[in-house]
């Protein structure tokens, strides 16, 4: 779990559903090069090597001057959507075999009552019983069965399984009975994998536990597997730098411990893009940012407060439901930290098309890498969002990844008057203009549902796009929220791989705590954090030193008998004090936000304790522009004829980032062009460059932003 080696390139790479990005950064210089490469969805390893190979190849760096591999990746998410889990069975206390049929009460839409549960994770026949029993305190109160336990592998080694799950009553307090049946089982079955609940989710909850150790252990074959190809590709490549994944909560976790806890990557590329606006947003002095990346195939949005995003302890899995979606209740609960994003499937890969209403819609089905929108001319026929800005023009067909790839305008044209314009009875113009219209409805709703919805004002944030399609959509997203302006960070298109460059080794230990919030929870909370920082310090003992392990502490609090609670931080030192109003005060304040109200007189009380470390590593330098004078002619392209409304084309100009200068400014309507993104600066819009090459967007018309004269502190 060494995170030091001697060389002094630094490679990130992300595979999307559409792209493969991927960056390499000299951490001497911070001199920064991009690649993307088409995914490859029948193997993902297949891109990530191929992007690798570019590196080596066209960017002729040497294998061994890399010292450290990032990767964020939809493997564990593909594998759940895909139905690849692995068979597992489950043994769970006598009486509770129908754990995973019972399910939960919960239903994703309140009042429709032909709702259907999510299938179970393990089929009846598949969950085994021993007889024991804890109480809820963890006390035994019936031994473990030994006759039930040997019936129980019997049973298992029968059944052609992959993978076995212990998750026994009240494990969480007391793991005893749990560890010792599977002891047992990994001595009689060693071929397969063996999971004790206590080990992947010591938290209270039996079927939320039960699904997170499920979904672990039925990930593990298929990502252990990918991960092989991935390390053996390494090898063979000459590449002996450490290799890191990004996980779900925005920290990094070496290989070897994702291949045992892969529940911990299932949102591993949204996390990556969010982590680098936090960086930007905290060198640039912005409190408060709503991100947004927007790829090929979906769109995610989420928010930053005072340069941290704010987290989620579980999330669905297997549904349509997202973190704070209205959906919750389809899928399967998964009890790990995660950045709290909403994604929808909005992207330029959406396919726009017409419902059985006559109604134009876009999404949630996209073309992807594979045949991609029509004008990539590999086959497709249905318009996407792609689409419909390269026949507006705003994307230049000559020009897609810096020339790598030419589209066809008059195939684009062609599908949406096919498609939409001629059963809609309207021009072609109109039709894109409507895919558009479209599709940044449905992410406007996403940007609200992290922001309004979270109990926030927009107007106090500043919108930072990221993704390689972002970049269109980011002026007009930023008038419809309202926001004070919008930001595109350099090389936004790779958005999530440049991310990953400014992420840090993290791990959370959590463990359940009910106690009310005074003076004597106190006492015994303090008891339990400090366990928790023991646990912490030995797992990071190889990586770091405790003198440069950072440890911060926090509560999941609620209201007595509340089934809902909020994480809240604890300052150092607060609990040994016994002083815990302000910690009190903190969690009103956030019910408040969320709700509208907090009780004065209602007793708090803790459900869950965390200690979360972290080994910060060392980050790149970033490259300053040359100075300009302000204005951009040096930069200019030329012009180009871009629709902006159904009347007629406008001539528009075009100007390539790479040449811009610190503070040149740009009025709209322009577009600025480069390799991964291009990015469009609207009617009644003006757009600033600053010292390291972000472009800030403000509407004209409106009061001066925060936003208007954004610089970056010395690195």
């Amino acid at each position: 779990m060494s995170m030091s080696h001697p060389g002094h390139h630094r490679v990130a790479i992300d595979i999307g559903g559409t792209f493969t990005d991927c960056v390499i950064v000299d951490e001497r210089s911070g001199a920064l090069e991009v690649i993307k490469v088409p995914s490859t969805p029948a193997d993902p390893s297949v891109g990530f090597v191929n992007a690798l190979d570019r590196v080596i190849g066209q960017h002729r760096v040497d294998p061994a001057s890399i010292s450290l591999v990032l990767h964020a990746t939809t493997v564990a998410t593909n594998a759940i959507l895909e139905g690849k889990l692995a068979r597992t069975a489950l043994v769970i206390t006598r009486g509770f075999a129908d754990l995973l049929e019972i399910a939960r009460q919960i239903r994703p839409r309140l009042y429709d009552l032909e709702a259907m549960k999510p299938p179970p994770l393990v089929p009846r026949e598949l969950c085994f019983e021993v007889g024991e029993r804890l109480d809820s305190d963890g006390a035994v109160i019936e031994q473990l069965d030994p006759a039930d336990v040997e019936a129980a592998i019997e049973s298992i080694a029968a059944a052609g399984v992959e993978a076995v799950v212990v998750c026994l009553l009240h494990s969480y307090l007391n793991p005893v009975h749990e560890l010792e049946v599977a002891e047992q089982i990994r001595a009689a079955l060693p071929d397969l994998f063996v999971s004790a609940s206590s080990d992947v989710c010591p938290q209270m909850g039996e079927y939320a536990r039960a699904c997170t150790a499920l979904v672990n252990a039925g990930l593990v074959p298929h990502v252990s597997g990918y991960f092989g190809r991935i390390s053996s590709a390494l090898e063979d490549l000459g590449i002996t730098g450490a290799l890191n994944v990004m996980k779900s909560d925005g920290g990094l976790m070496p290989v070897d411990l994702v291949v045992c806890l892969p529940m911990e990557i299932i949102e591993s590329g949204p996390a990556a893009g969010v982590i680098g606006v936090a960086e930007l947003a905290r060198r640039n002095g912005f409190p408060r940012v709503v991100c947004f990346d927007m790829g090929g195939t979906t769109a995610k949005a989420g928010l930053l407060i005072d340069g941290e995003p704010i987290l989620t302890p579980s999330f669905e899995v297997g549904s349509h439901a997202v973190a704070g979606d209205k959906g919750r209740g389809s899928g399967y609960p998964i009890r790990a930290p995660m950045v709290d994003l909403v994604e929808v499937g909005a992207g330029g890969g959406s396919i726009a098309w017409i419902d059985s209403g006559g109604i134009l819609r876009v999404g949630p089905r996209s073309a992807g890498a594979v045949p991609g929108p029509v004008c990539y001319g590999k086959g497709a026929t249905e318009p996407t969002v792609t689409d419909a800005n390269v026949a507006l023009g705003r994307i230049d067909p000559d020009y897609f990844l810096g020339g790598e790839i030419t589209l066809d305008r008059a195939r684009a044209w062609q599908a949406i008057d096919e498609k939409l314009a001629q059963p809609l009875g309207i021009s072609v113009p109109a039709a894109a203009l409507g895919i558009l219209e479209v599709a940044n409805a449905t992410m406007l709703g996403a940007l609200r549902m992290v922001s309004v919805q979270r109990g926030f004002d927009p107007r106090d944030f500043t919108l930072v796009c990221t993704g390689g399609a972002a970049g269109l959509q980011a002026d007009t997203l930023m008038k419809q929220l309202g926001v004070a302006g919008t930001l595109l960070p350099p090389s936004p298109g790779v958005g999530t791989a440049r991310g990953m460059l400014f992420a840090d080794v993290r791990r959370e230990f959590r463990a359940t705590h009910l106690q009310r919030l005074d003076a004597s929870g106190a006492q015994t909370a303090q008891a339990v954090i400090d366990e928790l920082s023991g646990r912490a310090r030995s797992a990071f003992a190889t990586v770091t030193t405790d003198d440069a392990l950072e440890l911060r502490c926090a509560a999941e609090l609620r209201f007595l008998g509340q089934s809902h609670q909020f994480l809240i931080d604890i300052p150092a030192g607060m609990l040994g004090t016994r002083e815990t109003e302000p910690l009190a005060a903190a969690f009103r304040a956030a019910h408040t936000r969320m709700y509208g109200f907090a009780s004065e007189t209602e007793p708090v009380e803790m459900v869950e304790l965390v200690v979360t470390a972290t080994s910060r590593l060392s980050k790149p330098q970033v490259p300053r522009l040359a100075p300009g004078n302000g204005d951009a002619r040096q930069a200019l392209k030329g012009t180009r004829e871009v629709w902006f409304d159904v009347e007629a084309p406008a001539a528009t100009a075009i100007y390539e980032r790479d040449r811009l200068c610190a503070g040149d400014a740009i009025n709209g309507p322009a577009i600025v062009e480069a390799p991964d993104s291009t990015i469009l600066i609207g009617i009644g819009s003006r757009a600033l460059i600053d010292e390291i090459g972000n472009i800030a967007i403000t509407a004209v018309s409106a009061p001066a932003a925060r936003l208007a004269e954004p610089s970056l502190a010395a690195s």
